[in-house]
């Protein structure tokens, strides 16, 4: 069975399973009947994909494949310690997990021109090429060729996506990063464009440098085109111009934080979803298993369902753990997280053509035997923030598009509330 064929065949089945379910709640109002008959479904749709998947990785002799050199690199173990220099020279460097596989690569030209535009040459920019081998390789042929063609670093991850996976390529991929203690990090999506509202990167660090900030906080700005079309993205068009509305579409439809750290000094680390930044205190909650007391027992339970390696020892924490200013010290010296004054922008052109499979497959490999609205609070999902996907998989599958008016689309601006 062909990919595109699956993917319709899904698509159809996850469709007519909604309909029949409504039909039957409206019907009888039998909620755990509907739950029943919902899970069933979806646990079809499940088998289908993989069976497609099976098909595909088949067709392309996985086993052959993976053994390929250089075909995968994801040793999540392994780092060099970040070196000291005169902070006179320090620089900004750039990382980012690409997922390779949808249309995603379509935004690659992008992104790159964006930051190179930012400042960020590629020789100071760092990606995870994320690729799940049962796929076609057409998308990572393509970001390898692209990144590699302009002399950026690459390392190839041969696995299908997990939040878990995001936070250990980037703890680990950060740790191979040849930059000084002292440089500048941007950590940025594949589909987010940050701005800094001074000029480039160099602007920002002048900047956050004269008031002592050590990172930076964005708002998020969804990008959509026009009519709230879910289009497919065009390399020969600036992507601007493809997609010139302006939504609160994170904040209303996912329910998730609109806000991201966009910059950071090199001796901070964000945490999951890149919202904040982890202060050193609370390092081996995030990193690693080993921590006590009530803050990082609060931080494990938000996470419990993480399968994080320990990755404390690739960290900055663990291998400048004398240098930092921790809270509550009052003597002023070491590394300390301070917010730069200024808000800057997350342009997110996450809403093009090839999201409603992406979220399709991650809806239903997150939840497990959640359904939204239905069973939320005594079911087992497999990751913790399967709801986010689920929500905006819900609301989208049902007009295939973004409904501009409810959702306060404008066009030329670059706020859209005063939430902070």
């Amino acid at each position: 069975m062909k990919p595109r064929t699956v993917k319709r065949a899904f698509v159809f089945l996850v469709s007519t399973c909604a309909m029949l379910v409504l039909g039957y709640v409206a019907g009888r109002h039998d909620i755990q009947r509907a739950a029943a008959d919902t899970a069933r479904c979806i646990q079809q749709s499940h088998a289908l994909i993989i069976r497609g998947d099976t098909d595909v990785a088949r067709q392309d002799n996985i086993d052959a494949k993976m053994l390929q050199p250089s075909y995968m690199e994801d040793d999540f173990s392994k780092g060099t310690a970040p070196v000291r220099r005169d902070l006179a020279e320090e620089v900004v460097w750039l990382y980012s997990l690409i997922t390779t596989d949808y249309d995603g690569p379509h935004l690659i030209p992008h992104f790159m021109e964006h930051y190179s535009k930012m400042g960020i040459p590629f020789s100071r920019t760092y990606v995870d090429l994320l690729h799940d081998p049962a796929l076609s390789d057409a998308g990572l042929l393509k970001a390898q060729a692209l990144f590699g063609g302009a002399g950026a670093h690459i390392r190839t991850i041969a696995q299908p996506y997990t939040p878990d996976l995001q936070d250990q390529a980037m703890v680990s991929g950060l740790s191979k990063v040849p930059m000084s203690i002292q440089d500048w990090v941007v950590v940025a999506d594949m589909d987010e464009f940050f701005t800094f509202g001074v000029g480039g990167v160099e602007d920002a660090v002048t900047a956050m440098n004269a008031e002592g900030a050590t990172f930076a906080i964005g708002e998020m700005l969804d990008h959509v085109a026009p009519g709230g079309e879910l289009r497919h993205i065009d390399n020969a068009t600036d992507i601007w111009a493809q997609f010139p509305l302006v939504c609160p579409i994170i904040s209303n439809i996912a329910k998730g934080l609109p806000a991201k750290v966009t910059m950071a000094k090199a001796y901070l680390r964000t945490g999951a979803g890149h919202h904040h930044i982890v202060e050193p205190y609370l390092a081996h909650a995030y990193f690693s298993d080993e921590c006590t007391g009530i803050p990082c027992e609060l931080v494990m339970k938000r996470y419990k369902q993480r399968t994080l390696r320990d990755l404390y020892d690739l960290t900055p924490y663990s291998q400048y753990s004398d240098d930092y200013q921790f809270s509550g010290s009052e003597d002023g010296t070491g590394w300390r997280a301070k917010q730069w004054s200024a808000w800057t922008k997350v342009h997110h052109f996450k809403w093009h053509a090839a999201v409603l499979d992406n979220l399709l497959f991650r809806m239903v490999r997150d939840s497990g035997n959640c359904l939204l609205d239905i069973n939320e609070d005594d079911c087992q999902p497999v990751f913790q923030f399967w709801k986010e996907v689920a929500r905006q998989f819900q609301s989208l599958n049902a007009t295939r598009s973004i409904d501009i008016n409810s959702m306060g689309c404008k066009e030329g601006v670059d706020t859209l509330w005063n939430w902070r």
